[in-house]
């Protein structure tokens, strides 16, 4: 199951499932959410509240997206160099690990959507 660990009392809390998470107030919150950096996240959704398109950090919702909020890295598996030609520069490659900005959206697990929707009608 996991260990618990008591965070205190607090004002608010949210979950979107097993380490995906927020806490705290309106003007003081923390996240946890898997995936995501917490200090970026925690800015991602302040800046959202700056600009508007949420009332409160607790607004957020399934589908809302950290835009590049993280590196991801693709392996590039080639059996022969290859050449590219760049800016009158020849640039020889072969196998390779590119790395580049991602996004995360943030969706139920398929778990925790079953228990919803099994309570939902208690839960109302």
């Amino acid at each position: 199951m996991g260990i618990f660990s008591d965070e205190g009392i607090v004002d608010k809390f949210k979950t979107f499932g097993a380490k995906k998470y927020m806490y705290g107030s309106d003007d003081k919150f923390k996240i946890t959410i898997s995936g995501v950096p917490k200090k970026l996240g925690h800015d991602c959704i302040v800046k959202s509240v700056e600009k508007g398109r949420l009332k409160s950090p607790f607004d957020v919702k399934t589908g809302y997206v950290f835009h590049d909020i993280k590196n991801t890295s693709e392996y590039r598996d080639h059996t022969e160099i290859h050449t590219y030609e760049i800016e009158g520069h020849t640039v020889k490659y072969a196998s390779n690990i590119a790395m580049y900005p991602a996004s995360y959206t943030l969706n139920f697990t398929h778990d925790y959507e079953l228990l919803l929707s099994k309570y939902k009608e208690v839960m109302q």
